[in-house]
Order: C-alpha cells, then structure tokens, then sequence
C-alpha cells in the first residue's frame, strides 16, 4: 500500500497529540479504558521522542464534583514533556 503524499509532508514542529480527559473517575465508565490507557501512555513516548507539543485535558478538575487527575500511568508521562506541552482544565 503506497503511503500517500500528504503524510510525508507530516512534521513533528506543526503536530500535536491531544490526551483527552482520561481521569481516574473515568475507569468503570469507558470500555477498554487500561488498554487506552496503555495506548496513550505509548502515544506519549512517541512525542516525547519526537519533541512534540502534546496538549492534554481534564474534565472539571476542580469543581463540586470532583472527577478527579488524570490517570496516574499518564501522569508519569507527563513528566519530561517539551515546555511548549500543557494540561488544561477544561
């Protein structure tokens, strides 16, 4: 299968990965959640390797229903990002 044009033009200073919302409270509620888990925490390797901006959220972090921080196996990716990576509250 021939990869097509558009994807070798793919450059790690204008891409981003964007972690969304994968807080502990979450667990129960979305299926296959460890194995997304995994994925992203792989996903995240990745960028770090290729220093690129990663962007991730978390849904309502601090407000009357707690839902609590992000997955801890990710949290631990965090660390080391590029300075241009960020976690939003959203």
């Amino acid at each position: 299968m021939a990869v097509p044009r558009a994807v070798s033009r793919l450059s790690s200073l204008d891409s981003a990965l964007l972690i969304c919302d994968m807080q502990e409270k979450f667990r129960y509620s979305i299926k296959y959640f460890e194995e997304i888990v995994q994925v992203s925490k792989r996903l995240i390797m990745a960028a770090k390797l290729l220093d690129m901006k990663v962007i991730a959220t978390e849904q309502y972090p601090k407000g009357e229903v707690y839902l609590s921080r992000n997955s801890q196996v990710l949290d631990l990716q965090f660390k080391g990002l590029s300075l241009n990576s960020v976690v939003l509250a959203r």
